[in-house]
């Protein structure tokens, strides 16, 4: 094979050979190139991914249950105050105002869901991988059922909110048990949702992270293939340069001390094939000389 290669090479002139060599290194650097900018730009779109969606995401459902929480908080004071207006109506603007607070973070709630399950459909629409576009799908469709339960857990504390103002506790004690069980519902959803989102975002960063080392042990391959194929046409190259010329000086040399015995064989097209022939016509136009005289 070695050898081969090398009467290869014989043929092509000195320029071919060198440039041969550079437009061979050239492609080598430009593959290396080439996958180097691939993989980044894989990284990259995982790395966006992690950033414009699963972290978003995050937000919003903690923002919803931190919404969710305080609806909790401020159900159970206004349920007090409302009991309380019964003995001690001066009670009543505190009533109100927790009843206010309560319809504005059910909004935000609301609202923190809707801008979560539009964002998980957009980021599922663009999704690079079928399991991505499953989980983000998965996600989009349990906050449709969230947004369902929280609409209804809305519906039915304002509904026992408003009877309290004229019912006792006891009266009212099978509605908030179940309105308890609404809230308990929510909140497991709502963590349910968060842990799964927390999860895909961790197997993302995983996944961009072992991408990342992949690339790295590509990128360092390449380079020693690269380096070994340089390695390699540069001595093929220079094998069929040197030989040849320290053969070509030898000759020259012995012919310079008269000896004309020595023949020079380079079987070669290039530069070096032209000086072997022009010194075997110089010693065969030396050997008639000698002859003639």
């Amino acid at each position: 094979m070695g050898k081969t290669i090398l009467l290869s090479l014989g043929n092509l002139k000195l320029r071919s050979k060198i440039l041969g060599l550079v437009a061979i290194l050239l492609l080598l650097t430009g593959i290396n190139s080439g996958i180097a900018l691939w993989k980044l730009d894989r990284i990259g779109t995982e790395i966006a991914d992690i950033a414009e969606a699963d972290i978003p995401l995050t937000r919003n459902v903690t923002n919803v249950t931190i919404a969710q929480l305080e609806q909790g908080i401020l159900l159970e004071r206004g349920l007090r105050l409302a009991f309380e207006m019964h003995s001690n109506p001066a009670v009543a603007p505190h009533y109100e105002e927790t009843v206010s607070r309560f319809a504005a973070f059910g909004h935000k709630a609301d609202e923190e869901i809707a801008a979560a399950r539009e964002l998980a459909r957009q980021a599922a629409a663009r999704a690079h991988s079928s399991a991505q576009r499953q989980e983000l799908q998965s996600v989009a469709t349990q906050l449709e059922t969230i947004a369902a339960h929280h609409l209804a857990y809305e519906e039915h504390a304002e509904e026992l909110l408003e009877r309290a103002r004229n019912a006792s506790e006891n009266e009212l004690a099978e509605g908030i048990a179940a309105i308890e069980r609404e809230q308990e519902k929510l909140d497991r959803e709502m963590e349910d949702l968060l842990a799964e989102i927390g999860d895909f975002t961790a197997a993302a960063a995983r996944q961009a992270e072992g991408d990342e080392q992949r690339a790295m042990v590509l990128l360092a391959a390449m380079a020693v293939i690269g380096l070994a194929a340089g390695l390699g046409l540069g001595w093929a190259i220079a094998s069929a340069l040197v030989g040849p010329l320290s053969r070509a000086v030898a000759t020259i040399k012995a012919l310079a001390a008269g000896d004309t015995s020595v023949e020079m064989e380079v079987d070669t097209r290039d530069e070096v094939g032209e000086l072997a022939q022009t010194i075997e016509v110089v010693r065969q136009t030396t050997i008639r000389a000698d002859e003639l005289a």
